[in-house]
């Protein structure tokens, strides 16, 4: 019942995006006066009616993917009402006279800026290959929506709402209401002690370049050594299956009343975990046919989230109860895998034409598989051999006995197959009336072969002074790739060891290829399935990041007019990945999946939003001031200066951005482990990044203008 797990992500997505609406607001009065906190959160219903209303007007529909792109960007579409209604209040708190339309426009290209740097961070899945880069061009879309509605609600809904008081705001600007004066208080506090310690940071910038440096180089030296690429490796299917292998001799009806024994393991448990079974004798897992006393049974559970048990714990007991039974050869658990569907990690297919070679490579292939440490359940993929008659024409009889060979052929076929008399119609339907024969008359070669055909002179001749007939045994059916016969061989991956299918597949590539193919020379080795979907996908990262990096690079020259300006911005990004390298290694997830790489694409482009908001305060001020007449102490202390001016706004910013990921991130309101990757990479990355800004970005500013002065002097 799929609809189950339809309706339980949507429960789980709207929760968590909930809790972070909630969580957003409260951030927004915590750090903005009362009326600003409220319009400003009003961007977000509004901003997300907007998008629904694009979606469905572009086709799309509200699912799985849809809602993720919208919790991804739930905290992001407040950060250009943030920074407007944060500009808005300090131009009033300063006591400056110029109008709302002047703080508004001081803001308007950081703002811009921001919103397309982020938007060019979630381009390059709009091109990604395979099954699962249709999985996330979704993403983009509901983003670019979303973004572009805050927009239009900043820059001209927003700015006349902060023009005109709120009904009893009175009330709230008092100052005897004490929460207003708290929040003043602290963010003035706030404000002062991060001056001081920027000031602090800039007379020893050397030894803090030198630190953050080292701290890249330790992220790169985790990465390198401890984290390995897995495509999906914490999703927890809901459904597997159990294979059943019978004695031998078994029928398959003796078969599906064995395998009873199998269902009422699962079909008696009382704990509600257990939500349907479904067997099928004779076939394996992948529906292929097999001998008549096998069977696979799958099992559909309910979701971690709805249990206490995880399915670990499940598998060890109901393994335990396997080893009771009686009258069976084997009896094992096989896990599904999301993005294998197969349902095992390692799968080869090997494609050679020769038959015998072909059965060669693929002994020689398991044989060798078995004795690499962490593989099991190694399984070739062989079709069911049944038996063939195979009917030869001796045209020589034929020909003197006067039968025409097509005559036999169809007589042949009428009697296994049917022939088609005629059509009538039923309705809107065709229906072909067909002569045959009962299927108990086709049980038996000698029956076929006692059947007659008319010759020339209408005697009918037996078809079997007209045949000659040979036994053989024939494979059931015929697997061609690329005009080769094909064949697989599947194996799972011990949970003993640490090996990813990576690894195994690098393993094979290096030790037993090579051995096979200089003996096969002929034949192919493939890899399949998820394998081959996680090399391409890593393939499609590399060309992600590149075009990122290059699409948020260009858009800072053309704000800033400079080569130089976006560089100083841009250094921001490579720690804002080692922040979600740390952050997985603390949090001992040795493995990072595809949804977890594009947490980390989307993150750089929100990460660099607080770092051009920062440096365009730099550019702005120090346009205006003669740098010939300013010392060392004193530009260094302006640019502390000017970053306390921008610490509100980047807090909030940043904050309501993590609040909105941090719920999903941990499965507050319900767990789903892809999205949980995507948020925590994305959560983290910001939390790290925000550190990065106020404390590295002023940094190497500050080289840059010492490198200034010296120009101009």
């Amino acid at each position: 019942d799929e609809s189950y797990d339809i309706r339980n992500r949507l429960d789980l997505i709207v929760e968590n995006g909930i809790l972070g609406f909630v969580l957003i607001a409260i951030v927004l009065f915590l750090f903005l006066d009362f009326k600003s906190g409220i319009w400003v959160g009003m961007g977000i219903p509004f901003s997300l009616s907007i998008t629904l209303i694009l979606a469905m007007v572009s086709g799309y529909t509200i699912n799985n993917m849809t809602l993720a792109a919208i919790i991804i960007v739930l905290g992001i579409v407040v950060d250009d009402a943030i920074i407007v209604a944060e500009n808005i209040q300090r131009h009033k708190e300063e006591g400056r006279s110029g109008s709302v339309l002047e703080a508004v426009g001081d803001v308007g290209a950081p703002v811009i800026a921001s919103l397309l740097t982020t938007c060019a961070a979630f381009v390059p899945l709009l091109f990604f290959s395979g099954v699962f880069g249709l999985f996330v061009k979704v993403i983009p879309t509901i983003i670019f929506f979303m973004l572009f509605a805050s927009l239009f609600e900043s820059f001209l809904i927003l700015p006349g709402h902060m023009l005109h008081p709120l009904p009893l705001e009175h009330l709230w600007n008092k100052k005897s209401f004490s929460f207003a004066t708290i929040r003043e208080k602290y963010t003035a506090k706030l404000e002062a002690f991060y001056e001081k310690t920027c000031n602090q940071l800039l007379h020893h910038r050397t030894v803090v370049l030198s630190l953050f440096l080292l701290v890249l180089v330790g992220g790169g030296a985790v990465l390198m050594t401890k984290m390995k690429y897995v495509m999906f490796p914490r999703e927890e299917s809901r459904n597997f299956r159990v294979k059943v292998v019978g004695e031998p001799g078994l029928t398959r009806k003796e078969m599906a009343l064995k395998v009873q024994a199998v269902e009422d393991i699962f079909l008696k448990d009382n704990r509600g975990i257990v939500l349907n079974v479904m067997s099928t004798v004779a076939q394996n897992r992948r529906g292929g046919e097999v001998r008549d006393n096998e069977a696979s049974v799958r099992v559909e559970i309910t979701s971690a989230s709805d249990r206490d048990i995880s399915f670990k714990q499940l598998s060890n007991e109901w393994n335990q109860k396997f080893q009771n039974l009686e009258g069976f050869q084997e009896v094992g658990m096989q896990k599904f895998r999301f993005g294998s569907s197969s349902g095992s990690p390692i799968v080869i297919e090997i494609q050679e034409n020769n038959d015998e070679i072909r059965n060669s490579v693929v002994a020689d292939l398991k044989k060798f598989m078995e004795e690499i440490p962490g593989l099991i359940n190694i399984e070739v993929e062989r079709p069911i051999v049944k038996n063939e008659y195979h009917f030869e024409i001796n045209k020589g009889d034929a020909r003197r006995l006067g039968v025409s060979l097509s005559d036999i052929g169809s007589t042949l076929r009428t009697y296994i197959q049917g022939d088609t008399l005629y059509t009538i119609n039923s309705g809107d339907e065709e229906v072909d009336m067909v002569v045959s024969t009962t299927d108990e008359n086709k049980d038996d070669v000698e029956k076929l072969l006692d059947l007659t055909v008319q010759n020339e002179n209408s005697y009918l001749v037996p078809i079997r002074n007209l045949v000659s007939v040979t036994k053989r045994d024939k494979d059931s059916n015929i697997k061609r790739v690329s005009f080769k016969r094909a064949m697989k061989v599947y194996a799972d991956i011990d949970s003993k060891y640490n090996m990813t299918p990576l690894d195994a597949a690098a393993v094979l590539e290096e030790k037993v290829f090579p051995k096979i193919l200089r003996d096969y020379p002929s034949s192919n080795l493939v890899f399949r399935e998820e394998i081959e979907r996680s090399r391409e996908s890593e393939g499609d990262f590399g060309l992600a990041a590149a075009l990122v990096i290059g699409l948020i690079y260009a858009l800072l020259i053309f704000l800033f007019n400079s080569l130089i300006t976006p560089l100083i911005i841009g250094a921001i990004l490579p720690f804002g990945a080692v922040g979600v390298i740390y952050t997985f290694w603390a949090h001992g997830l040795t493995q990072f999946g595809f949804f977890s790489v594009i947490g980390v694409l989307g993150m750089l482009g929100v990460v660099i939003n607080d770092s051009i908001v920062l440096v365009d305060k730099f550019e702005t001020d120090f346009e205006k001031i003669d740098l010939k007449r300013m010392t060392k102490e004193q530009y260094l202390g302006h640019i502390a200066k000017l970053s306390k001016t921008r610490l509100r706004a980047i807090l909030i910013t940043t904050l309501t951005t993590v609040a909105g990921l941090l719920p999903t991130a941990y499965g507050v309101g319900g767990y789903d482990s892809m999205l949980s990757e995507m948020m925590l990479a994305m959560a983290w990355g910001l939390i790290f990044g925000v550190i990065i800004t106020l404390g590295l970005v002023p940094v190497i500013y500050s080289y840059y203008i010492q490198i200034k002065k010296w120009r101009l002097n």
